[in-house]
């Protein structure tokens, strides 16, 4: 699960609570030391009128984004990886996260210190409560990340990358007032275990000696040895990740977050040895993938490359009931087709393509509809769909065309039921040959209520 992030402020409620622990010396232990309104620092030792202080952080707890805290914490955690207890039943709510509810929970501050430069997971796996956790820049007060729960689970968890010798606070939270004994859990992500950052060219690596770690939802790779690697997108394009490799037919997949159980984008697996594999999808600046390089039938050297095809449109245009179409120079690679295909001669084609956007839904309470799309072309073709309009979601379907002998032509037939919430997704139609660049579409809708 990727968590939530934003670079919202996060809020020190202090309250009369506060004001009493200022008072008894409890704000080293708690971490209150550094508490702050703007720029002026209140404590015990402040000549600001107490009654003041307590309206003040009364009507600030009241309504928590009126005006930003600071706070640092004492509590540091010694060791960078490992597992630290967690009480927080007498403990005081000194801070608001972005995706916890507005009722007041105590809460529990960490400093904690990156040994090396690698993605982390924070998470309260153990716990006995319903946690929030928060990762926030050291006394800074901008929260990097937000978590409240992993599906449907009451555990939270962040995946960050922190760089060597940097600091981060670690907030955890009951949700809406929860409060209890649990445990916070910090671990280096394993998988993937290594950082490309920004790469944008191709380099040789190798699967071999590295373990079978990762399988693909569509494309499979089970049995054979295979390579993960984290990469940051530079800027917003379409971006095209590709493998090849002498001696094995590699497959290539994008997981959409910093670990390889992430949700899988795509993949992609080569016609055969020396043979082009690819996933093209849409990302935003700073957007953080998993590339992985498997294999159909074998283990070894491979050359990856990412390549920015954002002068390509993708999707080409909206959807309409057109009758006739043409396929146009290659943009995307669906699962269930090749990216690269012999020819007449042996001859290597890169096949065409056409990618719509399209909307479907709502689907109206109580009834049941939807849309069939029927294609058909005199070369075999695949049909996938993307579940956002952008070319940049991940695949749903992926359907080979099928020859009909009666009409000598290839046909597929793409359903899309409605849904409650209306979907906006990509249709690409990816041609498997280049003996003909035309094909035909036909949409027919229903509804049952």
């Amino acid at each position: 699960m990727v968590p939530s992030s934003s670079m919202a402020r996060y809020q020190l409620v202090t309250g009369v609570a506060a004001a009493l622990l200022a008072a008894t010396g409890c704000t080293q232990i708690l971490g209150l030391d550094e508490v702050g309104v703007s720029e002026t620092k209140v404590d015990a030792a402040s000549s600001v009128d107490a009654a003041e202080v307590a309206d003040a952080t009364v009507a600030d707890a009241m309504n928590p984004d009126a005006s930003t805290r600071f706070v640092c914490s004492d509590v540091e955690i010694s060791e960078p990886i490992g597992s630290s207890d967690i009480n927080t039943e007498a403990l005081a709510d000194t801070v608001v996260l972005s995706c916890n509810s507005k009722l007041a929970a105590p809460d529990q501050l960490y400093k904690w210190t990156a040994a090396v430069t690698d993605y982390y997971i924070f998470d309260t796996a153990g716990s006995s409560f319903d946690t929030v956790l928060g990762l926030i820049d050291e006394c800074d007060g901008t929260e990097l990340a937000c978590n409240n729960n992993i599906g449907q689970l009451a555990t939270s968890e962040i995946v960050a990358r922190v760089p060597r010798d940097e600091s981060r606070l670690i907030v955890v939270d009951g949700f809406a007032g929860d409060q209890g004994i649990g445990m916070l859990n910090i671990n280096r992500v394993s998988c993937p275990d290594t950082d490309l950052q920004s790469l944008e060219g191709p380099i040789t690596l190798t699967t071999l000696g590295f373990g079978d770690d990762q399988t693909t939802s569509r494309c499979g790779g089970s049995g054979e040895e295979d390579r993960s690697y984290h990469w940051v997108a530079p800027r917003d394009g379409l971006f095209a990740f590709q493998a090849r490799a002498d001696g094995f037919r590699p497959i290539v997949s994008i997981q959409n977050g910093p670990q390889c159980s992430d949700t899988e984008l795509g993949c992609s697996k080569a016609t055969d040895e020396e043979r082009l594999s690819e996933v093209v999808r849409r990302l935003t600046k700073d957007q953080v993938v998993s590339i992985s390089v498997d294999g159909v039938n074998g283990a070894g050297e491979f050359t990856l490359d990412i390549v920015d095809r954002s002068a390509s449109a993708c999707p080409q245009s909206a959807y309409s009931n057109s009758a006739s179409e043409l396929f146009t120079t290659r943009t995307m690679s669906p699962s269930c087709g090749f990216p690269e295909l012999y020819g007449e001669f042996n001859v290597v084609i890169q096949p065409g393509d056409r990618t719509y956007s399209y909307a479907a839904g709502p689907v109206l309470q109580g009834c049941s509809s939807g849309c069939s799309f029927e294609i058909n072309s005199q070369v075999p073709f695949v049909v996938s769909l993307l579940d956002q309009d952008d070319c940049g979601g991940n695949e749903i379907q992926c359907i080979q065309s099928v020859f009909n002998v009666a009409n000598n032509r290839h046909e597929a037939e793409l359903q899309i039921q409605d849904t409650p919430d209306a979907q906006n997704l990509t249709i690409i139609i990816s041609s498997q040959d280049d003996r003909a660049n035309t094909f035909s579409i036909q949409q027919g809708c229903s509804a049952v209520c």
